[in-house]
Formats: C-alpha cells, structure tokens, sequence
C-alpha cells in the first residue's frame, strides 16, 4: 500500500468498514468466473475482448493487465445506484481478496493491485502474471504512482498479503 493510500485508508476507516462488508452479487460473479488461457495471457472469460491481440501490447503482462482490469463503479448493488468512495475501495478489496483466492490455487504468480485515480475517484482492480522481465509498473509503490495504489501479490510459493510502505 503506498502512502498515499494508506492515509486515504485510515481516513475513511476502511479497515472498520470491511469487517461487516461482503462481495457485491455482481463483483461475486465476476470473480467467480472461469480463468481462461488465451494465447496472450490468463484473462477471466467475461473480460475477454475478442478484439485485442498482442501485437497491441509490449509483452503479456501488459496484455493480462489491460485485459483483466475491473472499474468498480460497473458493478453497483442494484441498477441505478452508486457507491461512495469508501465503499467503492472496500468492495475493491474484497474482490481483489476473492482473487487472491482463486489465484493462488495457480501454479504462476500474480500480482493483484487496486488503483484510486484520485482526482476521478475511481477505483480499479486488476491482475496480472509476475513474469520475469516483463514489469508492469514500478515495483517502489511511491514511486512515480499518479494513483493511490495497494498491491497483493499470489500464487505458487508466494507470500499473500497486502504489501505496505514502510
């Protein structure tokens, strides 16, 4: 978690907020979806866009975070209806937990990270494989990050848990 993302945390008290929280049906559904290899990377299926190919990305890491990013305000609890920010960032985390999940069952590593655009308070999730010399990003959560950011890397022989600034 950057810094920036860990006053915005206790701020808005998300760690109070997520004990009596549960996964939109929505968010639900779509982390529950199948995982499906493509010739350019691991995508879950409803996020799969026929028409992108990996002639329009540097690598497959690009491709995986571009294809398997989630905008949070897509999923509402009923039509028609908005969160705020705090929950927005709370539903973020539960489905980046839920993902976490069903990721590590993998033998790849991955790499969760759950975005806030703060000037557009908009809040995204998205993963991707950890492929050697393929970086997505700057692995110094400060560093040169415009969003607010908290990374949660899993997988085969990886430590799960929200990484944080010291």
């Amino acid at each position: 978690m950057n810094h920036a993302m860990t006053d915005r945390w206790k701020n808005l008290q998300i760690s109070s907020l997520l004990k009596n929280s549960v996964l939109s049906d929505g968010l639900r559904k779509l982390a529950d979806a199948p995982l499906m290899e493509t010739a350019y990377g691991t995508v879950l299926l409803p996020l799969l866009r026929v028409e992108l190919n990996q002639g329009l990305f540097s690598n497959r890491t690009g491709y995986e975070a571009y294809t398997n990013k989630v905008l949070i305000s897509d999923f509402p609890e009923e039509a028609g209806q908005s969160r705020n920010l705090a929950e927005s960032i709370v539903q973020a985390v539960l489905f980046a937990q839920r993902m976490r999940e069903r990721l590590n069952e993998r033998p790849e590593k991955f790499r969760i990270l759950v975005g806030l655009d703060p000037f557009a308070e908009e809040v995204t999730v998205r993963f991707f494989s950890l492929i050697p010399g393929e970086p997505w990003g700057s692995e110094s959560l400060d560093e040169n990050m415009a969003e607010e950011v908290i990374l949660l890397d899993c997988g085969s022989g990886l430590e799960s848990g929200f990484q944080e600034t010291r």
